[in-house]
């Protein structure tokens, strides 16, 4: 299969690569949902602010300006 590599600061190219392979039943999970499903850890804890849906297109430009307040942002379809 054809995958971008990344080879260096400003030096992506596409590649053969061989075709990704699921071995043990992790690999397709990532360790954070892991930790989620059994309880370990709490996504909610670091949610530090709620917004309304219809304030999506605001509430990721200020994500994306990395403030304080904004590292783990819930959406509430509802408001």
């Amino acid at each position: 299969m054809r995958a971008a590599v990344f080879h260096g600061v400003g030096d992506a190219r596409r590649d053969s690569v061989p075709e990704p392979a699921i071995r043990r039943p992790t690999d397709a999970t990532h360790p954070l949902v892991e930790r989620v499903n059994n309880g370990s850890t709490n996504p909610t804890s670091i949610i530090t602010r709620q917004e309304p849906m219809t304030d999506v297109i605001e509430a990721y430009r200020q994500f994306e300006q990395r403030r304080p307040d904004r590292i783990k942002v819930e959406l509430n379809p509802a408001a």
